[in-house]
């Protein structure tokens, strides 16, 4: 393990997103890791969402932390969660300023959404459609990100220490140890800058390694590998309560584009 005296003393933000293209989960999503996006495919949904019903939806964007439950029959939707620390979600920290949510009807117009993803979109390859997502966020975060983008320097360290040791022992004593700061002030400094619990963002990180790593083998080592690397998350109920989904579905029923 990397001492974190190592790093520089630099700001390391990743353009952090996973984005896939699912069904409506009749689930109940209450998320504590990132925001979220979602843009239909050609049929509107609805939403429940702080105490609202949302019908005819074309695009929505969630806090991290709003219980919210999607709904629409058959509808095909492309979702992106969207990391705290990267530049877009602090971008989304100044759009959102505190909502549970925000309708992208006020950011873009309806031909825009209707048309920011080909109909055709089961026929692309990834990369391509990859693209498309990409144009779609840059045509969304336009704005600058609030100046609290610039984080407490102990923070920084602890960021880029736990994503070079995310297959190691990660305890907030002992980082908080290591940058000079008690254990109870890190984790209220780190709330404090990241809005995520120490421990919530640890276990968001290691569940995003893990996709990323099983989508590098072949669909026969997908599920044994998640099997094995998110045991100690409690991986069906974690990939659950992130994704509103088992890990099964968002693996292999869902089109993913990391």
């Amino acid at each position: 393990m990397k001492k974190i005296e190592d790093y520089k003393k630099s700001a390391l933000f990743f353009e952090g997103c996973i984005s896939f293209i699912t069904e409506v989960s009749p689930d109940t999503d209450y998320y504590h890791h990132c925001y979220k996006l979602v843009i239909n495919l050609g049929q509107s949904f609805g939403c429940l969402i702080d105490g609202q019903t949302l019908d005819g939806l074309q695009g929505l964007i969630i806090n991290q932390a709003t219980p919210h439950t999607l709904f629409s029959p058959n509808a095909k939707l492309l979702v992106s969660y969207i990391e705290i620390d990267s530049f877009r979600g602090w971008q989304l920290r100044g759009l959102l300023n505190g909502q549970a949510f925000v309708n992208m009807n006020c950011l873009l117009s309806p031909i825009q959404l209707e048309h920011a993803i080909p109909s055709n979109y089961n026929e692309l390859p990834d990369g391509i459609l990859g693209g498309f997502v990409k144009v779609l966020m840059e045509s969304v975060f336009i704005m600058p990100p609030p100046d609290s983008f610039i984080v407490n320097q102990s923070v920084q360290l602890a960021l880029q220490f736990i994503e070079s040791n995310l297959d190691n022992s990660l305890e907030a004593e002992d980082i908080a140890c290591a940058i000079n700061m008690s254990s109870e002030h890190f984790r209220y400094l780190f709330v404090q800058q990241m809005s995520i619990p120490f421990a919530h963002y640890v276990k968001w990180k290691r569940i995003r390694k893990s996709i990323a790593e099983a989508l590098s083998n072949d669909n026969t080592q997908v599920l044994s590998y998640s099997d094995f690397i998110l045991n100690h998350l409690d991986s069906d109920r974690v990939f659950k309560k992130v994704f509103g989904m088992s890990r099964s579905a968002l693996l292999r029923k869902s089109r993913l584009l990391i």
